[in-house]
């Protein structure tokens, strides 16, 4: 990049084959603008080093001052096999009734243990995410929030418990700031066809997250009366955010952008079997590597019924309190030089977290 620099850093250590070793540094945001991604390339050189060839990685890096508002992609694994779902998909809806509505995106696969006549064979491909080796098996009621691996797990699926336990974690996940927002549209022609555009808009920083990233596009259903599910007495019980197909390649296609902005147009024609007044067309960017689940998330999702659009909106700006916390995770009133995690809390209930520099530039 332009106005390059160099910083030498030094660490005295020896290291035996198949051992690793951290060397930690700060980048100040003295001199960068924010909002545009820069390109920090890290090189090793040691002494006696016979494999010269891996001493360099490349990395975008930035700072931001924006974000897009996040609606996190909740992937249910559920069947009318399983006795505690029931439970699990009341979890979700108390989180619907506690205003989390506008914030999740619900996809419910009907795989994981075993399977009932809502699943669709695509729905077993995403088995691969509770266990890649295929040795651990699978399990119902399960969910993944963005595809995200959290801390303590090796894969992104886990287990869904009652709403107290569900909801800090779904808050923690609508506290990752998204730098892409998507625009669902459709439309339904006389011979039955559903056309759909989808509309993305990245900001700069985007490619700090993310170069080749893709998007997906659902189609799910709504309120599907149940035949036989396990563990449940009612005979109004109904599958909600069920998956029926999926519009592109299920791992998603790639995006072209012009700029930061991309358009996905595709078509599908409405099976006589689904209820078109509670199909919805589900969309999100994510990214994708055959090899690691843990790179797999979701960026942002929206949803909106056919027939109508669903704008992802940017983060409010009616800021209510800064919280500041050193990176070990303790509380600071007044924060000095260094960095920290600020917690932007605004009128709508949501909050930003990002990294800060202090002393802040605020110009």
């Amino acid at each position: 990049m332009e106005n390059s620099e160099n910083i030498t850093l030094h660490k005295d250590v020896i290291l035996n084959y198949g051992e690793t070793s951290t060397v930690e540094f700060t980048l100040s945001q003295e001199g960068f603008s924010t909002d545009i991604p820069y390109l920090l390339k890290v090189t090793a050189i040691s002494e006696n080093d016979d494999v010269p060839d891996n001493n360099i990685v490349e990395r975008y890096v930035g700072w931001y001052a924006d974000s897009f508002e996040r609606r996190v992609l909740v992937e249910e694994f559920t069947t009318e096999q399983c006795p505690n779902c029931p439970r699990a998909i009341n979890t979700l809806q108390q989180c619907v009734n506690a205003g989390y509505g506008d914030q999740m995106t619900i996809v419910a696969h009907h795989v994981g243990f075993y399977t009932d006549w809502l699943t669709v064979e695509e729905d077993k491909e995403y088995l691969w995410f509770f266990d890649p080796t295929g040795k651990e098996g699978t399990y119902a009621p399960a969910v993944m929030l963005d595809r995200t691996v959290f801390e303590g797990s090796s894969v992104p699926v886990n287990s869904i418990g009652y709403f107290a336990d569900f909801e800090p974690i779904l808050k923690k996940a609508i506290d990752i700031p998204a730098f892409v927002k998507i625009d669902v549209s459709s439309e339904i022609e006389e011979n039955n066809l559903l056309n759909i555009s989808v509309n993305m808009e990245r900001m700069p920083i985007f490619n700090v997250v993310n170069e080749d990233a893709r998007v997906t596009i659902y189609l799910i259903e709504d309120e599907i009366p149940h035949r036989a599910q396990a563990g449940i007495s009612s005979d109004t019980f109904t599958h909600s955010h069920v998956y029926r197909a999926c519009l592109t390649n299920i791992w998603g296609d790639p995006i072209e952008w012009t700029g930061n902005n991309s358009v996905k147009e595709c078509s599908v024609p409405l099976d006589d079997t689904w209820n078109r007044e509670h199909l919805s067309v589900v969309a999100f960017v994510n990214e994708y590597n055959a090899d690691n689940v843990a790179e797999c998330e979701v960026f942002n999702s929206n949803i909106a019924p056919i027939g109508t659009s669903g704008i992802a909106p940017l983060f409010t700006t009616e800021i209510i309190e800064e919280v500041y916390y050193n990176m070990s995770g303790i509380r600071i009133i007044n924060p000095d030089n260094g960095i920290y995690l600020r917690h932007t809390h605004f009128s709508n209930g949501t909050t930003k977290v990002d990294k800060v520099v202090f002393p802040i530039n605020r110009e």
